[in-house]
């Protein structure tokens, strides 16, 4: 009875474990769409519009008094930044773009300012600008 218990109790603990409402790791490399909401020097927030990936940002970040969910916080890479100058815009709050979830982002040396966000969301992820057709921007 006891070896029963603890192959069920095992069992258990692998199930709930391996439904991690944050994991990321199926969601790598795939590509989704997201609207930037706020941006200074590379640093920015991101509202992610697929529901299907929804689950990777958090809820109830507000800035200028507005309510956004399923956001994330995340640092745009010499190449994006670039990519960015050259679409002739004032701010690119509001600017939908394709993105995709990754842990090996190459940053590139460029000048950068210093400026960050003074309340970023709590979710940090690294993620790659993509153009239309899912390939990484350059």
């Amino acid at each position: 009875m006891k070896k029963l218990f603890s192959i069920s109790a095992l069992g258990l603990l692998f199930l709930l474990s391996s439904c991690d409402k944050n994991d990321t790791e199926g969601q790598r490399d795939e590509c989704f769409e997201a609207t930037i909401i706020a941006e200074i020097c590379g640093n920015a927030v991101l509202q992610i519009n697929d529901e299907d990936f929804e689950d990777l940002g958090v809820d109830g970040w507000t800035n200028q008094e507005v309510v956004y969910d399923n956001v994330f916080f995340t640092r745009f890479n010499c190449d994006e930044l670039a990519y960015f100058g050259k679409l002739a815009r004032p701010s690119l709050a509001g600017l939908k773009v394709k993105v995709s979830v990754t842990d090996a982002k190459d940053w590139g040396s460029c000048a950068v300012c210093l400026a960050t966000l003074s309340n970023p969301p709590s979710k940090y992820l690294d993620v790659e600008i993509l153009d239309e057709d899912c390939i990484p921007v350059e």
